[in-house]
């Protein structure tokens, strides 16, 4: 797998702080395997932290609905923090505010998760 990435875990919580300008369509596949291994680990409660990241497309948007989706189903969440407001806008086109929570820094979705 090339998807450059920082895991870290606090309390719990699987930090992926992505260390790629552009989530597309190729790396977007790399992403959903990233994120398909840590839930096989047992990992449920993940945080992706898209500080670094300048945009994402369509097939981004997939890998992230696709983590939400997979540990939605495991009892857990995926949470997206620091993302631009490049990023912010799609994920608003898109109609999928509902669908994430945008978080400003990692300790308020820290929070979030461990309150549920």
């Amino acid at each position: 797998m090339s998807i450059r990435y920082h895991k870290e875990i606090r309390n719990g919580v699987v930090i992926l702080k992505l260390q790629e300008r552009d989530l597309n369509q190729e790396k977007a596949p790399e992403l959903k395997e990233l994120l398909f291994n840590q839930l096989a680990e047992g990992s449920v409660h993940i945080i992706l932290d898209l500080a670094g990241v300048e945009d994402v497309d369509s097939s981004g948007l997939g890998a992230f609905l696709f983590g939400k989706r997979q540990a939605n189903a495991r009892g857990g969440d995926l949470l997206l923090v620091g993302a631009n407001d490049k990023i912010k806008s799609l994920i608003r086109i898109a109609q999928l505010t509902r669908v994430f929570h945008l978080f400003d820094s990692l300790e308020d979705a820290i929070r979030v998760l461990e309150e549920n």
